[in-house]
């Protein structure tokens, strides 16, 4: 399947990142960020940085994807994509608390809603996750 694919994809992907981190001695058990790649937890990763034509599938674009109509109703028609990238939480990871992905954009005011994170499974879930 599509997914799969892409897990595979990024699998690979990841891999090149974590030795090229190596390489520079970046201290892999100690939270680090870079803008292609960050860990604040244990066996957490936000990674921007991706190779590869899965992940950029034109399936994925907001025009094409499922929740293209969501985004759109909650942002308007000129709603764009900012970025595209991959959570890792690996087995035994830390339990992250829960958080908003980006920013107010003026302190001191709340404004309509400004920007949406979607989050596409790449491996099977259940409930219970």
């Amino acid at each position: 399947s599509l997914l799969e694919r892409c897990h595979q994809e990024f699998q690979a992907s990841f891999s090149k990142i974590v030795d090229r981190l190596r390489q520079q001695q970046v201290e892999m058990d100690q939270p680090f960020s870079f803008n292609e790649v960050c860990r604040r937890l244990r066996g957490r990763y936000d990674v921007r940085w991706l190779q590869g034509e899965c992940l950029h599938a034109p399936v994925f674009e907001l025009e094409n994807a499922p929740w293209g109509d969501f985004v759109r109703l909650a942002l308007g028609v000129d709603a764009e994509e900012l970025w595209r990238g991959v959570v890792l939480s690996q087995y035994g990871s830390e339990v992250q608390n829960w958080h908003r992905d980006g920013s107010h954009l003026f302190d001191g005011c709340s404004l309509p809603a400004h920007c949406v994170t979607v989050f596409v499974p790449l491996v099977a879930t259940t409930a219970e996750m």
